[in-house]
């Protein structure tokens, strides 16, 4: 497990609000950025206790959808949820700003 800046551990279960609220809106969100052609890629953590969390993940990919980008990020973000480690350099401290996290996923 990685480490975290605290000990603390918020534990919830949001399956039944994802799966009545937010699953009809990430449709159609998905659904619209495959009609326009917008590459999508969404992680949403809907259990957390001490026995683990629970992701749910969607996407556009740009490879299906023949698009080619310039700095696509969707790998990375797909390295990560097939559970591929991270590990971040301790110089960044508990949560990295998101312009540094390029730096901790180039090779």
């Amino acid at each position: 497990m990685a480490a975290n800046c605290n000990d603390s551990l918020t534990t919830f279960n949001k399956q039944a609000v994802w799966d009545e609220q937010c699953v009809p809106a990430l449709r159609r969100l998905v659904s619209l950025c495959s009609i326009y052609d917008i590459p999508l890629f969404v992680t949403a953590c809907i259990r957390n206790d001490r026995s683990g969390s629970v992701y749910v993940n969607d996407m556009v990919s740009p490879d299906i959808k023949g698009i080619v980008l310039r700095e696509d990020h969707i790998p990375k973000h797909l390295a990560v949820m097939r559970g591929y480690d991270v590990h971040l350099p301790d110089q960044l401290g508990c949560v990295p700003e998101m312009e540094d996290m390029d730096e901790i996923f180039l090779d």
